[in-house]
């Protein structure tokens, strides 16, 4: 069944943003809370299983083409994982942290539909410390520690964030 409130997807957002951005429009506590409500793991979303797109299709409405690709598992053994067709090594590893570009997401907030607090997404090169600096505004990406239980939930952390997000923004310089 759809859910009572669904929201744009983009092109460039990961799965669990998107889910994250569902369990904040529909009232839940957290993202955490959802998951288990659905007998669900974050990392399912993460590694693109098909149970897991069928749910996401089902609760959002949105194509599973268009929620396919940009999958995040591991390599096997040692500590290499894969990103879509990318394979890195574990200092690229973002762990228990969310990364974002401040001026994005500030972007995010006053853009869109819906509910501002529903608007901010995670895009997909944000997961990987290959990456250091928005491919947008050309600042650098952010990094804040996240709880064991609020990990992938960035758009609760978004919401209880704004005033510190956006005073980051404003620091933030462009590179030239």
């Amino acid at each position: 069944m759809t859910l009572r409130v669904t929201l744009d997807y983009h092109p460039d957002e990961t799965r669990l943003s998107l889910v994250s951005r569902l369990a904040l429009a529909n009232g839940y506590r957290s993202m955490q809370a959802f998951l288990s409500l659905n007998a669900v793991t974050a990392a399912a979303f993460e590694a693109g299983k098909p149970e897991a797109i069928a749910l996401l299709t089902k609760w959002s409405g949105i194509d599973p083409s268009l929620l396919s690709g940009n999958d995040i598992k591991s390599a096997g053994s040692g500590s290499n994982w894969w990103l879509g067709p990318a394979l890195m090594n574990k200092e690229m590893r973002a762990g228990p942290y969310h990364r974002y570009c401040p001026k994005c997401v500030v972007a995010d907030l006053r853009e869109g539909n819906g509910r501002p607090a529903t608007r901010p997404y995670v895009r997909i090169n944000w997961v990987t410390r290959a990456i250091q600096t928005c491919l947008h505004h050309e600042c650098e990406i952010v990094e804040k520690p996240a709880g064991k239980w609020e990990v992938g939930d960035f758009s609760q952390f978004a919401a209880d964030n704004v005033t510190l997000i956006e005073q980051e923004a404003a620091k933030q310089s462009t590179r030239s």
